[in-house]
């Protein structure tokens, strides 16, 4: 079997996709799924489905995701998938399903539903001999669910967010490995604050077919937040919309067969700014097709 570095060489990047999407559209726990710069080709495509578990300790003075003090939890089931329109033009579709729930002393609540959805479509600008970079135009539109639970699925906010992403293969002795690095700006219309996002991922086979993934995730504020009162109770106002969040993930990629691959890992928000940093454990499947 090639490696992915190989493949990435010979097969333009094809099978790279695989690994680079998984490791970065999953492994978040957060709204936003972030792709990677290596496009599906031409009637190829992903179909990827996780399950994931955070916790928190929630704070009066950070209520955002949840307003009061306790014990912050959320189980999601998410859901990608992305397809090959053209060998350079991706198109993509993710969302989830979550169970949010607060326990505390004098505050508790649970909220389930599906929450945002996120439409996008992803150029490649160009192609080098062992990289590529690309951009992405995204919409995400709430699904409805109600602002004044305790705590709510989100801020409500319909965004559009353009990116910027940029693959490079390599090899690290005689392990075929890869990063991507990727900037966004996510325009939130309504109250909530428009966002700057900066992710990286480095993946690096352990053997041919089981590889190690670190991934990097930062969503930083404009704090340019127009209204303290545009949401509902359950998320407390915009204020919890002005937060700084930034995330590490660690997992192990295992292919079990040319289309099958499975992941586990956790992840830790490492620090923040108006938010209550958690640690999670995530596990996904996805199949190319």
């Amino acid at each position: 079997m090639q490696t992915i570095g190989n493949r990435v060489k010979h097969e333009g990047a094809g099978f790279l996709a695989v690994i680079a999407c998984s490791a970065t559209l999953m492994l978040s726990l957060q709204p936003t799924a972030s792709a990677s710069p290596w496009p599906q080709q031409k009637g190829d495509g992903l179909l990827i489905s996780s399950v994931s578990y955070l916790q928190e300790n929630n704070s009066l003075a950070n209520a955002n995701p949840a307003v009061g003090n306790g014990t912050f939890s959320r189980l999601d089931l998410g859901f990608y998938s992305e397809y090959g329109l053209t060998d350079t033009l991706t198109l993509g579709a993710a969302t989830r399903l979550e169970r949010v729930r607060l326990r505390g002393s004098s505050v508790s609540g649970e909220t389930s539903g599906i929450t945002d959805v996120e439409l996008f479509v992803r150029p490649v600008l160009w192609r080098g001999h062992n990289s590529i970079l690309a951009a992405q135009g995204m919409i995400i539109v709430p699904a409805g669910y109600s602002l004044d639970r305790n705590p709510a699925l989100g801020d409500g906010a319909v965004g559009v967010e353009p990116r910027v992403l940029f693959g490079q293969g390599f090899d690290i002795g005689s392990r075929s490995s890869f990063f991507d690095v990727q900037a966004a700006y996510r325009v939130r219309f309504g109250g909530p604050a428009d966002q700057v996002r900066v992710d990286a991922t480095l993946g690096s086979h352990l053997t041919a077919k089981c590889m190690l993934l670190l991934q990097s995730r930062n969503t930083i504020s404009m704090r340019n937040q127009s209204n303290d009162n545009i949401l509902g109770s359950g998320f407390g106002g915009a204020h919890e919309t002005d937060y700084d969040l930034y995330t590490l993930t660690l997992s192990v990629v295992r292919e079990v067969s040319p289309h099958w691959s499975l992941e586990f890992g956790g992840i830790s928000e490492v620090a923040a700014r108006n938010y209550n940093n958690g640690n999670g454990v995530f596990s996904s499947v996805w199949r190319k097709f």
